[in-house]
């Protein structure tokens, strides 16, 4: 009875986008879901209440991560300072005369026996691949290829 009503309480803040608040009613769903999942198996077993308190943990977990305006914030930064990381490896690259090219110097693709033999495998496949398609456009235009 305590969830379900913490549940209509849930709905209804994120139906008015109370997100701050709804993100902490999600973190105190999350324990009594647990609680609920682990009574529902102590009490029936493994059955449908087990799944439906799974269902009902990653529905919750889901919105938390949405919801929260710290996560929110916290991501926003992150991505403005990879785009400010690239911008200026950009910067110095064309200050370089390297723009496209490894700054580095160790190349893009290490080659060793085990990316050789998958270079390889790739190969065999696209090249087995276009055959078979020119040999396909072939005996649909009425001619018969040998070979």
């Amino acid at each position: 009875m305590i969830n379900a009503a913490a549940l209509i309480v849930f709905g209804v803040m994120l139906l008015r986008d109370m997100r701050k608040h709804a993100a902490r009613w999600a973190y105190m769903l999350m324990a009594v879901t647990v609680a609920q999942g682990m009574l529902s198996l102590a009490l029936q077993g493994l059955g449908l209440g087990v799944g439906l308190s799974l269902v009902q943990i990653a529905i919750l977990v889901a919105l938390a991560i949405a919801l929260d305006p710290a996560l929110i914030g916290e991501r926003a930064v992150q991505r403005k300072l990879k785009r400010m990381d690239a911008h200026d490896k950009y910067v110095a690259a064309k200050d370089a005369g390297m723009l496209g090219r490894d700054l580095s110097g160790k190349g893009y693709v290490k080659l060793n026996v085990f990316n050789v033999f998958w270079l390889f495998v790739v190969g065999c496949f696209g090249g087995l691949a276009s055959k078979r398609f020119t040999i396909s456009s072939f005996s649909m235009s009425g001619r018969t290829v040998r070979g």
